[in-house]
Formats: C-alpha cells, sequence, structure tokens
C-alpha cells in the first residue's frame, strides 16, 4: 500500500455556476486532481474571521456525466496531503516520479532526455544476451523498452495499462524476474534511443 499522498479525489464536489444559476457540484469517483490551493474557511458565525484549520481546494477532472469538466472539492488538510495526478504533469516530472519511485524501492534509476521534449528513466540490467537498458515512461500509463547497445537489437517494447509511477518497481521487479535478469549500474547516457514514448 502506498504511503504517498492520493493524485485522485472521490466524493462530492462543490457547488458551482452557470449563468445566473448555482448547481451543487456533481458526486465524482476518482476523480485525477489536477490543481491544489491552500485555502482559508470563513467562520460558520459570519463575522469575517475563517477557521484556524487548514483546508485546500482540490481542482478534478469531473468523472460524472453531468456539471462542468472540471469540479472543485473543498477538504481538510494541506497542500502536503494530496498531490496532482502524473497524468497531467509535464513530461520530465513524470519521469521524475518513476524515477524516485524506483530509487526509493532500491533499483538503480536516473531520468533521461529522449528527445523532442521527452524523458524516460533508464535502469541498467545484465541479461543472458549482456547487458541492456530497460527505459521506463510515463505519458498517461507506463510503457518500456529494452535496449542494448547493439544497433538494431532493440526489442519490442510494451504497456503496462492502468498504471502510474508508483506501480513502477514491481512492474520493474517483475520484468526482472521474467527476463531472468539482474540490475546493473547504469552506462553513459545513451537514451537518445529510447522510443518507449512513442507507441
Amino acid at each position: 500500500m502506498s504511503t504517498q499522498p492520493p493524485f485522485t479525489y472521490t466524493g462530492q464536489t462543490d457547488p458551482y455556476r452557470s449563468g445566473d444559476d448555482v448547481f451543487p457540484g456533481p458526486y465524482v469517483r476518482n476523480a485525477a486532481v489536477l490543481d491544489i490551493e491552500a485555502v482559508a474557511v470563513p467562520s460558520p458565525l459570519g463575522d469575517g474571521t475563517t477557521l484556524a484549520r487548514p483546508a485546500v481546494r482540490l481542482t478534478l477532472a469531473s468523472t460524472s456525466d453531468r456539471g462542468p469538466r472540471e469540479v472543485r472539492a473543498t477538504e481538510w488538510g494541506t497542500p502536503a496531503d494530496w498531490r496532482r495526478h502524473p497524468a497531467h504533469l509535464s513530461a520530465l516530472d513524470r519521469e521524475r516520479l518513476v524515477t524516485a519511485a524506483l530509487t526509493a524501492a532500491g533499483i538503480p534509476a536516473r531520468t533521461e532526455p529522449v528527445g523532442h521534449g521527452l524523458y524516460c528513466t533508464a535502469v541498467g540490467l545484465i541479461t543472458r544476451k549482456g547487458r541492456r537498458t530497460l527505459y521506463v515512461g510515463m505519458d498517461d500509463t507506463l510503457v518500456w523498452e529494452l535496449l542494448s547497445d547493439e544497433p538494431g537489437d532493440a526489442q519490442p517494447g510494451g504497456v503496462w495499462w492502468d498504471t502510474v509511477p508508483d506501480d513502477a518497481p514491481g512492474l520493474v521487479r517483475r520484468f526482472v524476474r521474467t527476463a531472468r535478469a539482474t540490475f546493473a549500474a547504469l552506462t553513459p547516457d545513451g537514451a537518445q534511443r529510447c522510443r518507449a514514448h512513442r507507441r
């Protein structure tokens, strides 16, 4: 179980305005958190003061079939209690999350640019065929490709559907077991060969 703050929200959302009317916010399930803002909640006494308890306003990608595409929800807590959904981060920030998840699990990894504003996380491996580099990328889900230093020796990559950066350590370890490989130190940068994002 992840100890990371959540990046999705399930529950009732704040009322929203459409024209001159105000409507109750829809109930959403696993709505992606797009933005997080610390807010002060006005006192119910109406005396112009705010409650001392910290609160946040979450901007969410609505999963409801009614209402606006983006909705808001106000929750108790601080911005550190939440995080933005990886699919809505920049390519570099998404890849840094993958690299951080792998290194936190003791897997040697580094973020490398692959061109055109894209990035992959490189993991060094030793397989039966020799040294390989497993490149893991994150678009809206995790993708991978296994490459060697031999020209034209790339194996077809794959997609780990419905995954997020926190899933990377378990998936990479399973990949390594299946390939009967071991983790190895990373060789000098060769990431320009990674095509994991171009699926």
